[in-house]
C-alpha cells in the first residue's frame, strides 16, 4: 500500500543524486495480483529473470474471483527513471501490474523518463484513472494478456526521444 497526497507524492526514484538521475537506473515498480490473463500456465514476468542478473517474478493464469480480489492501493505514487534492462530489449516498465483484481485501488500516478513502458497491464481487471505518462521510451501506456480494467483521465507527453544506455542494463 503506498497512499501519498496531492502536496505529498510518495517518489519512487534513482538512488544517484538529483542531478545525475537518468532513464534506466532502476527497475521500476512491479505488481503481482491473481487475476485472470489469457495465457495459461506460470509466465515469467517480461523484464524478469534475465540471465541470472534480477529475480525471476511469476504470474499465473488466476481464477475469476483473482479478478476482483485486492492487491493494495496505490495513490498519488510517482515513478521517475526506471527501466533498467538486465539484457537488450527486456527493460523493466514504469509500473507493470500482472493479474491485478479490481479490488486494487489506482489513482493519480505518474511515470517520468521510463526506458520501457510507462504504464503495462499484463491481464487482470484494475481500473485506474489519472494517469500522467511523461518522457517514455517505449509506449505511454500498454496493455496484454487479457487486460479487462478501465482506465480514465489519462494523459502521454512526448517531447524527446530516450534512447538506451551505457549504465542502464542493456
Amino acid at each position: 500500500n503506498a497512499s501519498g497526497t496531492a502536496t505529498e507524492p510518495i517518489v519512487f526514484t534513482s538512488a544517484q543524486a538529483a542531478n545525475s538521475r537518468k532513464p534506466g537506473d532502476w527497475g521500476g515498480l512491479v505488481i503481482v495480483g491473481q487475476g485472470q490473463i489469457n495465457r495459461s500456465g506460470t509466465i515469467i514476468l517480461e523484464g524478469t529473470n534475465q540471465g541470472g542478473s534480477n529475480y525471476q517474478v511469476n504470474y499465473s493464469g488466476g481464477s475469476a474471483a483473482g479478478n476482483t480480489g485486492s492487491s493494495g492501493t496505490l495513490k498519488y505514487v510517482r515513478v521517475h527513471f526506471a527501466g533498467f534492462g538486465p539484457q537488450h530489449n527486456q527493460e523493466l516498465n514504469s509500473f507493470t501490474f500482472a493479474a491485478v483484481g479490481s479490488g486494487t485501488t489506482m489513482d493519480h500516478l505518474q511515470a517520468l523518463a521510463g526506458l520501457d513502458d510507462s504504464f503495462e497491464w499484463f491481464g487482470g481487471a484494475v481500473d485506474a484513472k489519472y494517469l500522467v505518462s511523461y518522457e517514455s521510451m517505449d509506449d505511454h501506456f500498454d496493455a496484454a494478456e487479457g487486460y479487462v480494467g478501465r482506465n480514465q483521465y489519462l494523459i502521454g507527453f512526448q517531447s524527446v526521444i530516450l534512447y538506451e544506455r551505457a549504465g542502464s542494463g542493456v
